[in-house]
This record gives structure tokens, sequence and C-alpha cells, in this order.
């Protein structure tokens, strides 16, 4: 992408103040010359057709025809006779000027880097002294083990309970108001002892170990499977009334 730049004087310039006196039709006319500079840019050539400038006043030919003639009038705009087409005045010049610096800011950049080349293949080959110092050199430091995250401090004030071995090598801490709360929810649970079974468990299972994060929900769901667990049937005592057995001639008279 190119640029095409406008003086800032170009605003009280004589040219641009006559079009100005010509009212909406001279502004339109300038404006139609700052959109050509952008068009004519973009297809790097100077020259512009009716029907290119109608397109650039939103359809409009009779338009761009008027604009024409006022560009035309002013010096902005030149026929050329060779292809009978319309060129901005003095794009050529402006643009070989520009193109005149990007070409030696190319060529500078080629010696520049030619340049270091040649001084990286004069430079001469380290020493034997050199390459020893670039043998001891000490190893960059290690990347450190990450840091398991540290048990919240209010879990730290409150009254621990149990402490169980999380992923990662982080704790989770049982507090007495978890072990409460599970007590409220679950009533036919033996909350403490079904922390220790779930910490063994665990201890037995080392590849479902649970995240701090995830350690509360999964004692929770313990807790609850334990709690739908039916409870073994108490058989029935039957109560022996002696006045329902028939005695014998034994028994009536041990009695």
């Amino acid at each position: 992408m190119s640029w095409a730049r406008i003086d800032d004087q170009a605003w009280h310039h004589p040219k641009f103040e006559a079009l100005q006196s010509e009212g909406l039709e001279g502004m339109a006319a300038i404006g139609l010359w700052a959109m050509a500079i952008s068009f004519t840019g973009q297809k790097q050539e100077p020259r512009i057709t009716l029907n290119q400038a109608a397109m650039l006043c939103g359809g409009d030919k009779d338009l761009a025809s008027i604009c024409f003639d006022l560009l035309r009038s002013r010096g902005l705009i030149d026929s050329d006779s060779a292809s009978k087409q319309t060129v901005i005045h003095d794009w050529s010049e402006y643009r070989s000027k520009r193109e005149a610096k990007v070409n030696a800011g190319r060529k500078g950049g080629i010696k520049s880097g030619e340049s270091r080349r040649s001084k990286g293949e004069a430079s001469p080959e380290p020493t034997k002294r050199s390459a020893s110092k670039q043998t001891r050199s000490p190893d960059p430091d290690p990347v450190p083990d990450p840091v398991p995250d540290p048990v919240p401090k209010e879990e730290e004030e409150e009254e621990a309970i149990e402490v169980i071995g999380c992923s990662g090598g982080e704790r989770f801490v049982v507090t007495r108001p978890m072990v409460d709360n599970w007590a409220g929810a679950f009533p036919g649970v033996d909350v403490l002892a079904e922390i220790k079974k779930a910490k063994v468990w665990l201890a037995d299972n080392p590849t479902k170990a649970k995240t701090r994060r995830g350690m509360r929900r999964f004692l929770g769901g313990w807790m609850s499977r334990q709690q739908d667990k039916p409870k073994p049937k108490r058989a029935d005592s039957k109560r022996i009334e002696t006045g329902s057995l028939p005695l014998g001639p034994d028994v009536s008279r041990q009695l």
C-alpha cells in the first residue's frame, strides 16, 4: 500500500481558493481531486477516466464532468494528448521523487547488510581461551518445580479435624464446620468415620486423587452415597411369654 501526501498549505493555495469560490461545485471538485490522488496511487499510474471519476462521485457522471472542467481550468489535472486521457497534474514528478527515495532506502539497506556480512566473515575464530570460557559458562538456572498452593488462611484458623492429601502435593483440611454441615445434611452417617474411610480409599487409589478444590465435593458425594445405602434389617426379637407356651410335666414340676 502506498501513501499520497497533500501539502499542509493546500487549503489556502490560490488554486484551491479559486475552487472554493465556485461554491458547492468547486468543493466537489476538490473532493474529487483528493479521491483521484488516492485512486491513481493504488493503480500506480496518473491517468483517470471520466467513468472512473463518476464512480468516485457516487455514479453522477454529470457532476464528474463539471468537476473535471473546474480542475482542468485551475491546472490541477491535465489532458494527455498521447492517450487522450486525463492525468493528475505533476503526478509523475511526485511519484518519481517518492520512488527515488524508496529505491535509495532499499539500496542503503542492501549495502548495510552486505557490510555486516563482510565483517562477520572477517572476524577471527574464537581462541581456545575464549572457547574454554564458553564451556565453563554456568548452566542456566533450572526451572523450579511448581509450588503447591498454600492452604487458605481461613482453613488454617478453623479447627482441623483431618488432613487429606490431594493431587499436585496439595492438602485439604477438613474443619469442624465442614463436619457439622455434613452431619446435619446426612443424619444417618457417621461423618468422622466416613472421612477416615475416604482418606484410606484415596491413599489406596492414587490415580483417582482429587484436587484441593474438588475434595470437598468428593467428600460430600461420599456422604450422600453412604446416606442412600440401604440399612441392614434387624431380626425381630420374639418375646417369649411363659403363659403362651404349653408346659410339660417336667416344666410344671420345676415351677
